[in-house]
């Protein structure tokens, strides 16, 4: 039973936020930036995540001007900026104030990670509207099944926007260390709504991240795969409700290809990028070509392969996948008796357990240990940085 999440358009009317007056809400927010501990849910994040859908609505373009977001190549952005009135203005200037000595750079920072830990810690924001016209869409389903519709969560367009304020020339290395990490959670919890804008977002910013091309190369991967091809082909949606954005397999795993193939034109040496390259270029029938870029893997991790799968097993003691591959890496390094023993407890398994407990039946949903570690990196950096 998984839930899937992909972009929709609704047809629906609007009506008008009423939210909170906007200089209380900016010197809150404000004091919420600096006095929150990162990856806590503390008072500072509870602040932030009793914002409703209309709070965030018009907070976003003070917030935006209050980091000094750019607006050029944005029309939406300074559609956003225009609107705002002298006493917004005002408003603005009191909570630079009340910024402090803060490094401007280290604000921004910790303002994207204050609105990722409310997108990811927190509930969702409420709503007193139905329906909103334009506004991203999760479909939330069991078994195939059509269950119910979810908004997106705003916070990340937060996030997404006080990182848009940070140098970008040089880029902030904190920009492209944050969209690999959150790449990689969204698109490991199905959230591919919200992954879908959030690579469109990374690609001008950080166009050569070997990281952020790999994680939205998984993206793209996993838009191939039977079950969400299947899904998108046979769900039927009533209400003016539309999937879109999710291309023939064909096509997803030729875009897969393509930023993989960036990203180890970046870095040669990404083991875990030619791996899943083999793989895509297998899945479209190329099988010598993808056979080479795996017996490379090979070649080139003998005793890494090794110590991953063996890794593996503590994890995953029942499962077949692994040994398999212990099996063969073993058996590539000479070592035939080892590469026996490993392979016998297979061959004796029943065939029961969980679907979990073989790694190879979650190739989709693998890697959230790795996006948590680098969220906790991140993290962890500003608060060694301070406040």
């Amino acid at each position: 039973m998984r839930a899937l999440a992909l972009i929709l358009t609704l047809t629906a009317a609007t009506a008008p936020p009423q939210a909170r007056p906007a200089m209380p809400a900016l010197l809150e927010w404000t004091a919420a930036v600096r006095e929150h501990e990162p990856g806590q849910s503390d008072k500072a994040l509870s602040t932030i995540t009793a914002w409703t859908y209309d709070d965030i609505e018009k907070m976003r373009p003070l917030l935006e001007k209050l980091v000094d977001a750019p607006a050029k190549n944005d029309y939406e952005r300074g559609r956003r900026y225009s609107r705002l009135s002298p006493r917004d203005m005002e408003a603005i200037r009191e909570a630079l104030k009340a910024r402090g000595l803060m490094d401007a750079e280290l604000f921004r920072r910790r303002a994207a990670v204050l609105h990722t830990d409310a997108a990811l810690l927190g509930p969702p924001p409420l709503d007193t509207v139905q329906y909103r016209t334009g506004r991203r869409v999760n479909i939330n389903s069991l078994d195939g099944r059509f269950e119910n519709l979810q908004y997106s969560n705003p916070h990340w367009d937060l996030a997404m926007d006080m990182l848009d304020a940070l140098p970008a020339s040089p880029r902030d290395p904190f920009v492209g260390q944050w969209y690999a990490a959150v790449g990689t959670h969204l698109v490991q919890r199905r959230q591919f709504a919200d992954a879908l804008v959030h690579f469109d977002r990374a690609r001008p910013l950080v166009p050569g991240d070997p990281r952020v091309l790999y994680s939205e190369a998984r993206l793209h991967e996993t838009l191939a795969s039977p079950r969400i091809q299947n899904y998108v082909r046979v769900t039927a949606l009533a209400n003016g409700v539309s999937i879109q954005r999710v291309a023939p397999a064909r096509t997803e795993l030729r875009r897969a290809e393509e930023m993989l193939r960036h990203a180890l034109d970046a870095d040669p040496s990404f083991v875990a990028a030619r791996l899943r390259l083999g793989r895509v270029v297998m899945r479209q029938q190329r099988w010598d070509e993808g056979l080479r870029h795996v017996q490379q893997v090979l070649k080139e991790t003998q005793d890494q392969a090794q110590r991953s799968y063996e890794r593996a097993l503590t994890l995953f003691p029942d499962s077949q996948s692994p040994r398999f591959g212990l099996a063969a890496a073993l058996g590539g390094a000479g070592q035939r008796a080892e590469s026996v023993a490993a392979i016998l407890p297979t061959l004796a398994k029943r065939p029961e357990g969980r679907f979990d407990d073989d790694a190879w039946w979650i190739y989709y949903d693998s890697n959230l240990d790795e996006a948590d570690a680098e969220l906790a990196r991140l993290r962890a950096s500003l608060r060694e940085a301070g406040r």
